[in-house]
């Protein structure tokens, strides 16, 4: 849109400013399309595959009240812990540079509820999936049980890097 006397001069830098601004709507437009087409969805992300172990966060409540927390960067320690899921199953190993103890069992992953059933267990240990990746998976989880009037709530988070 340009002003009515071309031959000031002002309708041509009015219309260059229209350019302009069309040229770099045009840019931010293509360079959204690259950016979203570049990158691939969470959503897309599959749970199957091979994890590690990077990070360890656990927290204890008594009454709603912080007692005592944990958090460890185990990327680099000798406490091991490979979760290897595939299919229904899943099979974790975890070595602490000593011995190694191997468990194996089958998952359901219904939206972000993960429930896990042990093999030699018969009660079922459901996960908040937090993140899921290609490369992360987040895992939380807690227990709440009330003793004596007091109510304990152990809090956990799992960080795990795909392998």
């Amino acid at each position: 849109m340009g002003i009515l006397f071309p031959s000031s001069g002002v309708y041509v830098c009015h219309k260059k400013n229209a350019m302009k601004k069309q040229l770099l709507l045009l840019m931010l437009f293509a360079g959204s399309l690259l950016a979203f087409t570049g990158c691939k969805k969470d959503d897309d992300a599959s749970i199957e595959g091979s994890w590690k172990l990077a990070k360890y966060e656990s927290k204890y409540y008594e009454n709603n009240e912080l007692i005592d927390e944990e958090s460890e960067d185990v990327s680099n320690s000798n406490w091991v812990v490979t979760l290897v899921i595939s299919g229904n199953k899943w099979t974790a190993k975890e070595t602490n540079g000593e011995q190694t103890y191997t468990s194996t069992g089958t998952y359901v992953l219904s939206g972000n509820k993960l429930t896990v059933n042990e093999d030699d267990d018969s009660e079922d240990d459901v996960y908040t999936v937090q993140t899921l990746t290609d490369n992360s998976l987040v895992l939380y989880s807690e227990d709440i049980e009330v003793e004596d009037g007091v109510t304990g709530k152990e809090v956990y988070v799992e960080t795990y890097v795909r392998q």
